[in-house]
């Protein structure tokens, strides 16, 4: 997203609503299964909900589900890879650009 900044200034008011979006879309307070079907399912691909869900479930249940922190592991990774890949192709312009 720091790359995007430089060229497009503007996107920070697009990426703060994004944001609003993505975390309204976590269900901290309310049980996952309390959910419809079918928002359920957006829920569950949202990355942050596998965050929260690790929490809520080490800390009010005293287990932990090792899929979803190895699904967090992978969005960790890929999110970071991504981002550098991104910045090393944009490098040399972000430099002229500032």
């Amino acid at each position: 997203m720091a790359t995007i900044y430089v060229f497009y200034k503007d996107i920070k008011f697009i990426w703060k609503n994004i944001l609003i979006f993505l975390v309204h879309m976590i269900a901290i307070f309310i049980p996952i299964e309390r959910y419809p079907a079918y928002l359920e399912k957006y829920t569950r691909m949202n990355p942050l909900f596998i965050y929260s869900n690790v929490a809520r479930l080490c800390i009010l249940e005293r287990r932990f589900d090792s899929n979803e922190i190895e699904l967090m592991m992978i969005w960790t990774v890929g999110v970071f890879l991504f981002g550098m890949i991104i910045f090393k192709i944009k490098e040399n312009d972000i430099i002229k650009k500032i």
